[in-house]
């Protein structure tokens, strides 16, 4: 695809699943993908030399003028497998993208502070948390994965609620869920069920190293998952400061809605595009030539699925969950859930 006719330079090719796994519905296991619901249009830019064309790089420095936060050993690099964290994604757009061809003039003279900064690698690079000012405390590789959740490849559904009882602002992020070979069945059942239901799932999975609450809900014959924010990560009104308002008058609420009926029309996204954007867009339009086809990139074949008894599987889970309230029943206690188990080292 055109990166212009995309509207932006990191779109093109085919969609690349973030998520291969199953869906856990009782006993029935339905073989799933996550692919990104969403693909943002900005129109992002890098960065050159104004003078020779060259790519602008940023580089990872310690100022050497820094007071140390940590006494510095013969071994404070030992025990640090592998990079923290992934690069920022300007960083990625560095490294995929060649700088753009110009001569090769001298380099410019070096700034008077270069000498007191040092180049660090990235695999030297480690954590600090600030826990008062100006104090941190060092967190490393090797502690933060004995504290990270058990690798997984299942969404485990473990209630099913109202969608309406879910306030939109603990919606995260959106991905479409795709039945893998062999799962179209289940997922078309689970489909049509919570459609006559009324309610969605909600579970748990791994995403990478970060376990996830999230939402399935039927759209459209398909199924959407939802990633949720925790309840402590929602900002409460509250604390905000308002200041208490005055109740507007019966009339002035009556003038309000009949405004609103003037401005009533059914939902259309297209009604509201980003204008600038598209100025932006022909801007480098009238600046760029024709982009080249890019071939289709062919899918890979997937193996058959193993057949199962849909029916007995349903069967079985609705008496385990029928077993299950029963038992929960007759307990005391607020019966919470344990916590996520840590990563084991092997």
């Amino acid at each position: 695809m055109d990166r212009l006719a995309a509207g932006c330079d990191t779109c093109g090719g085919m969609a690349q699943a973030v998520w291969t796994g199953t869906l856990s519905f009782g006993l029935v296991g339905i073989p799933v993908k996550l692919y990104g619901a969403t693909t943002p249009r900005d129109v992002r830019f890098h960065q050159f030399e104004g003078r020779t064309g060259r790519r602008v790089r940023y580089r990872r420095v310690a100022n050497e003028a820094d007071v140390p936060l940590w006494d510095v050993g013969p071994d404070t690099s030992s025990g640090e497998p592998g990079p923290v964290e992934e690069p920022r994604r300007e960083e990625r757009a560095e490294r995929s993208m060649p700088t753009v061809p110009s001569p090769s003039p001298p380099p410019p003279p070096a700034a008077p502070d270069e000498p007191d900064r040092r180049e660090v690698a990235f695999e030297e690079v480690v954590r600090g948390f600030e826990v008062d000012p100006g104090r941190f405390i060092r967190v490393t590789s090797e502690e933060l994965e004995e504290l990270a959740p058990e690798p997984s490849r299942s969404i485990d559904i473990e209630d099913f609620v109202r969608l309406d009882e879910i306030d939109p602002v603990y919606f995260e992020k959106s991905y479409h869920v795709v039945p893998g070979r062999g799962g179209e069945k289940p997922y078309l059942l689970l489909v049509r069920a919570m459609e006559e239901a009324g309610r969605v799932a909600v579970g748990r999975f791994v995403l990478r190293t970060r376990e996830h609450v999230a939402a399935v809900r039927p759209a459209g014959g398909a199924l959407l998952l939802e990633t949720l924010f925790r309840s402590d990560e929602v900002r409460d009104p509250s604390e905000l400061g308002v200041r208490p308002m005055e109740e507007p008058s019966e009339r002035e609420v009556r003038v309000a809605v009949r405004l609103i009926e003037a401005l009533a029309t059914d939902w259309d996204p297209a009604r509201y595009p980003d204008t600038y954007r598209e100025r932006v867009l022909e801007l480098i339009r009238g600046k760029a030539g024709p982009a080249p086809e890019r071939p289709p990139v062919p899918a890979g074949a997937e193996p058959e699925p193993a057949v199962f008894d849909l029916m007995e599987a349903l069967k079985r889970s609705v008496e385990e969950a029928r077993r299950a309230r029963g038992t929960a029943a007759g307990r005391t206690g607020t019966g919470t859930r344990p916590a996520p188990r840590g990563r084991r080292r092997a």
